[in-house]
């Protein structure tokens, strides 16, 4: 009898949990740059895989595979169904949406859920920085934003995360053929292998460039050496000619 009572209690407790956890939710469905409010926050979906697809809310970006969920910027979000077709306006993803904390964030108040959300209330630690509300090192790395790690690569999701900062290029739509994977880089060679783009760097690429710079240098220079010595050769002949004229002249007029 007391065994029963006390897994009652536990269930009971677990319950409560839940509600004070994620206390709204939401249903969606969306397609590639759609997007939806959900308690003031707004939820876009960047890129659909065949099965992950990216999600960016209020600025911050997380892949999320089906049947997977992630926390993102006070939120917590579950994939149920990614429908992937070739035609990229043709794919959704159906994803439920759960509210973790309640909090207002710019209200002066260091909240329960809070400490990492919202440093416009809470601040940051030593050696950080608050930065559109995200602690960031004083000391920047490689990156200061998501942009400055763009790759020109469409099949990746470009983040600058870590500390310090370091750009992160996270496959999440697959390849078909190594064109694919094209990253815009000659000193890269891309390979579409098992569905998954591969952009390895060629030895000495860059040394092979400057050869090539030398030799172009050189060939200009010779190009040029050339105009030079035939201005040359016409300038001597112009002369010998004038020189006949001008006694042709008085030959003529004597």
């Amino acid at each position: 009898m007391e065994i029963k009572k006390i897994t009652i209690y536990i269930v009971f407790l677990l319950f409560l949990i839940n509600i004070v956890n994620a206390t709204t939710n939401s249903s969606n469905k969306l397609k590639i740059n759609e997007s939806t409010e959900f308690e003031s926050k707004n939820i876009k979906i960047v890129k659909i895989g065949s099965s992950s697809a990216v999600f960016e809310v209020e600025g911050e970006k997380q892949a999320i595979k089906r049947d997977e969920d992630k926390q993102v910027d006070g939120v917590k979000i579950i994939v149920n169904n990614i429908f992937y077709v070739e035609e990229q306006e043709d794919r959704f993803v159906e994803f439920d949406v759960f509210e973790l904390f309640n909090y207002e964030c710019g209200n002066g108040k260091c909240e329960a859920g809070e400490e990492e959300k919202c440093c416009k209330d809470c601040g940051c630690k030593s050696g950080y920085e608050c930065v559109d509300n995200y602690c960031e090192l004083i000391n920047k790395g490689e990156c200061s934003k998501d942009e400055d790690c763009d790759d020109k690569n469409s099949t990746t999701l470009d983040l600058c995360k870590g500390t310090p900062k370091k750009c992160v290029h996270i496959f999440v739509i697959e390849c078909k053929k190594n064109e694919d994977c094209d990253d815009k880089n000659n000193c890269t060679k891309d390979e579409c292998i098992s569905s998954t783009c591969y952009n390895k760097k060629i030895d000495n690429c860059k040394e092979e460039i400057k050869e090539t710079k030398k030799e172009e240098n050189i060939e200009n220079k010779s190009l040029e050496n050339k105009g030079i010595l035939n201005e040359k050769k016409q300038g001597f002949f112009k002369s010998i000619l004038t020189f006949i004229k001008q006694k042709l002249f008085k030959l003529v007029n004597f």
